[in-house]
């Protein structure tokens, strides 16, 4: 099989996969219809955005990075599935504490359009307390479960609170 029958063969054996690619640089929109135009019917393609956002920018002076990596992903119309924001472990010298993050994250969230979904991936376990999982429920995004070393698994979470925090769930 060709590199470029890889996604559309990938489509017919599962319903949906997340794109990494897009954390790198936001992709063209050619790219993207041809994502669309090449799986099956009711496949989802979540995708990450772009780093410079997430990591470079944190969330600070990057509304036209934004809106145009959503505008882009828009193309895929009912195949479009969660964006995700996948943050790293910032140090001390990025945020004091979580609050400092949160303060932040909910000042995004208010120009996070309405008719998409997203989710949030943090890689600090000390960092997902209820106030973070009350602004994610507040604007219905998903907490990212993951299974990481370094992270809690979702059962030890469900054990302490509860992490769903959308209409949706999301898993990696």
């Amino acid at each position: 099989m060709q590199p470029r029958d890889y996604l559309g063969f990938y489509s017919t054996k599962f319903d949906t996969v997340e794109v990494d690619s897009t954390f790198y640089r936001c992709p063209s929109t050619e790219m993207v219809r041809n994502w669309g135009l090449r799986t099956t019917e009711g496949f989802l393609l979540s995708s990450k955005v772009p780093k410079t956002i997430t990591h470079e920018k944190i969330l600070m002076d990057c509304d036209a990075e934004f809106e145009t990596f959503v505008d882009t992903m828009d193309i895929l119309d009912e195949k479009l599935g969660p964006m995700v924001f996948q943050f790293p472990y910032f140090n001390q010298e990025i945020f004091q504490s979580d609050v400092q993050f949160l303060t932040r994250l909910k000042a995004f969230f208010k120009k996070l359009p309405q008719d998409y979904r997203f989710a949030v991936e943090i890689r600090n376990k000390h960092w997902l307390r209820p106030k973070f999982l009350d602004l994610l429920r507040e604007h219905n995004v998903a907490l990212v479960l993951q299974d990481q070393s370094w992270m809690p698994r979702p059962a030890e979470l469900f054990e302490k609170f509860d992490p769903i925090t959308a209409d949706f769930t999301y898993i990696r």
